[in-house]
């Protein structure tokens, strides 16, 4: 199989949340355009309390207009790694801090057309204080059981598909404190 080749890119947007490309590319001898979309990487974690409830939240989200649950995440700021950064979305949208952290693994979400890799976590957490949340992030934290966390990933109740994963995937692996 030959690889193809990029003969020419065009910028068309960007912003500090995502780049889209225009490339002209050869394929096989045949001449296409492909649009690709450049994203900041992002983590997600499955926020577990020292009483062994799972803690979501509840998001406003401006693309589909509506109040979305998930687990807490974000994406990676600079020269974070994965892990820094998962504990700093941990702390500004829910307040706990990380005791223990587990990677629950890593995956492309859309590698047909946008270049982003999602890190997941299983995360233990201590206490409770006050969530740092940007003034944008409409968040409401709500605290479930394990099985109800479960029930509502299998059932459609998260939507959201990395929190999907990330809870599905930390029922296999279960984190002890």
């Amino acid at each position: 199989m030959t690889l193809p080749t990029t003969l020419q890119t065009t910028v068309l947007i960007r912003t500090p949340w995502l780049t889209l490309e225009e490339q002209q590319v050869e394929v096989n001898g045949h001449m296409e355009n492909f649009h690709v979309a450049s994203r900041r990487d992002s983590v997600i974690a499955v926020v577990v309390t020292d009483d062994d409830r799972v803690v979501l939240i509840d998001e406003y989200k401006y693309g589909t207009k509506t109040r979305v649950t998930q687990c807490p995440g974000g994406k990676i700021d600079g020269s974070e790694t994965p892990q820094t950064a998962i504990i700093r979305e941990v702390y500004e949208e829910t307040g706990f801090q990380v005791t223990k952290l587990t990677p629950l693994g890593q995956w492309h979400p859309d590698a047909s057309w946008c270049r982003d890799t999602v890190y997941a976590f299983g995360v233990r957490v201590s206490g409770s204080g006050d969530p740092h949340r940007e003034a944008t992030e409409l968040i409401e934290t709500q605290l479930v059981e394990w099985d109800r966390a479960v029930e509502m990933a299998e059932n459609g109740e998260i939507m959201d598909p990395y929190s999907v994963i990330a809870i599905l995937k930390m029922d296999k692996v279960r984190i002890e404190p």
